[in-house]
């Protein structure tokens, strides 16, 4: 079909094509509403990952319940130790494993040492301190600190349980900090959320106000956008309906389709209106308009799929998403620059006329003057000054890095790894068939000394870590007790305590 006989078509059931967008455009609406937001870390391993392969064989032998850390200051060291305040930390605990969500509430201390006083507690509390090796109770800077872990149970609203932790806390008149992948998960729930309410509008008024300048009309400007919005609208609706999710990766892809498709529609309407320019009608400006720079929107359609697509070679889930959901809302926008664009400019009053906007002459002469060999010489000085940075770049990459320097979340990572040496739990799991065997018992004794002497944790606690403090304490010899009933025997102690 030539492109004359495609406009004339386009002419004559153009309002079938847009009574189709619409419908596409509504189904698509509803798709975003039916979004979930994946806020699991997970979606950034490969598939392959024998880490995922572990998670998954943890949360098959122990559930999905995650962790959440809550640090809390009680106090100045200067003062001594507050008892009453103490003593309130287990009824704390309890008040905290009332709220929906929360499976159970560690309190720091236990709620056998509420009934003792005077010398009773303090020696109670020291061997408390001696055995968990100050993993419940320290100190910081001058500050005491208790440290509060809740095991949230499978399928809780993360949001939902930190916002009323913070409120109980608040109540007691008690600073916390809070951490734990549940805490980051959440707050990816709210960036990504902000993401899709805030970005893609914030990018459609940056490049209205960028294309103003070269396009000269208000109007001739929003249409230039219109295949760019629609390939962000269906792509982000399509993963709605097809997939139902979108992580902190994916939610990028609207950001691209509008960024990278928006230059096609600018330079359709642009062209139109240099063909309006000529005394050219609408349906002849549109037919100038394709045969000129049609088959380059479809090239440069072609080549930016192509380059999202590379993505699927890596081995991540995450960015194998953002690859196939980018490509296929650059194709959409594509097809929408070569239907539904022509479409509207064909069943419109025309555009005007382009005038002669001092901008565009400005733009156009300063970009005349690098022609020939100045464009060779300013590209080559640019990618001179350039690969020194890209040399120096390093693959470092951290979970706590997806928040800014100042963001609540970040200043909570910090103040919990300043305070503790860590801010995320990390479960060891091994199968073992005599749980008190010396031999297990001084595998994992050793594993918690390297990780810590390597500074890999800041802290470390193990059952057969306390059971070897105590016999360190009782009989004065180092190391985890050689005989197996003399450790069940500590354990039985530990217990009744």
């Amino acid at each position: 079909m030539s492109i004359q006989n495609y406009v004339a078509l386009l002419t004559r059931r153009g309002r079938l094509v847009l009574a189709l967008t619409a419908l596409a455009m509504a189904a698509a609406l509803v798709g975003i509403f039916r979004l979930d937001i994946q806020t699991e870390f997970s979606v950034f391993m490969p598939p392959e990952s024998p880490f995922l392969e572990a998670m998954e064989r943890t949360s098959e032998a122990f559930g999905d319940s995650a962790q959440l850390l809550v640090l809390v200051e009680i106090g100045r060291a200067e003062a001594g130790t507050n008892d009453d305040l103490l003593k309130e930390l287990p009824g704390i605990a309890g008040h905290l494993s009332e709220i929906d969500g929360v499976e159970s509430a560690q309190s720091p201390v236990p709620e056998s040492l509420v009934g003792l006083t005077g010398q009773g507690f303090d020696d109670a509390l020291e061997q408390l301190l001696m055995l968990t090796d100050g993993a419940s109770l320290t100190e910081h800077d001058g500050s005491r600190y208790a440290t509060f872990r809740l095991l949230l149970s499978e399928g809780a609203d993360f949001g939902a349980v930190i916002s009323e932790v913070t409120d109980r806390f608040e109540i007691a008149g008690l600073p916390i900090t809070i951490s734990g992948e549940p805490y980051l998960e959440a707050e990816v729930f709210n960036y990504v959320l902000r993401i899709i309410i805030t970005i893609p509008p914030i990018a459609i008024l940056l490049m209205l106000i960028v294309f103003r300048l070269p396009i000269g009309n208000f109007r001739a400007t929003v249409l230039s956008l219109v295949p760019a919005i629609v390939g962000a609208v269906l792509t982000l609706g399509a993963i709605g309906w097809i997939q139902g999710s979108v992580s902190i990766v994916s939610v990028l892809v609207p950001i691209y389709v509008i960024v990278l498709s928006s230059a096609d529609g600018l330079h359709i309407t642009s062209h139109i209106m240099d063909s309006l320019n000529t005394g050219a009608g609408n349906e002849e400006a549109v037919t100038r308009t394709l045969r000129a720079v049609g088959v380059p929107v479809v090239m440069t359609t072609v080549t930016t799929m192509a380059g999202f697509l590379a993505l699927m070679v890596i081995n991540s889930r995450a960015i194998q998403e953002l690859g196939v959901a980018a490509a296929a809302g650059i194709l959409i926008a594509g097809l929408a620059t070569w239907l539904i664009l022509p479409t509207i400019l064909l069943h419109q009053k025309p555009l005007p006329r382009r005038s002669g906007a001092g901008g565009r002459n400005l733009i156009a002469g300063a970009l005349s003057r690098l022609r020939g060999w100045p464009s060779v010489v300013l590209a080559a000085a640019l990618i001179a000054a350039f690969i020194p940075g890209v040399l120096s770049l390093r693959a470092n990459f951290s979970m706590i890095d997806v928040y800014k320097p100042g963001t609540s979340v970040h200043r909570s990572i910090e103040n919990t790894s300043e305070v503790l040496g860590g801010s995320i739990p990390i479960y060891v799991v091994f199968p073992a068939e005599k749980e008190m065997d010396p031999d297990l018992a001084n595998a994992v004794l050793r594993l918690q000394d390297l990780s810590e002497n390597a500074g890999l944790a800041g802290q470390s606690l193990s059952a057969y870590g306390i059971v070897r403090n105590l016999w360190e304490f009782i009989s004065g010899n180092e190391g985890y007790p050689d005989n197996v009933a003399i450790a069940k025997t500590l354990v039985t102690r530990i217990k009744r305590s």
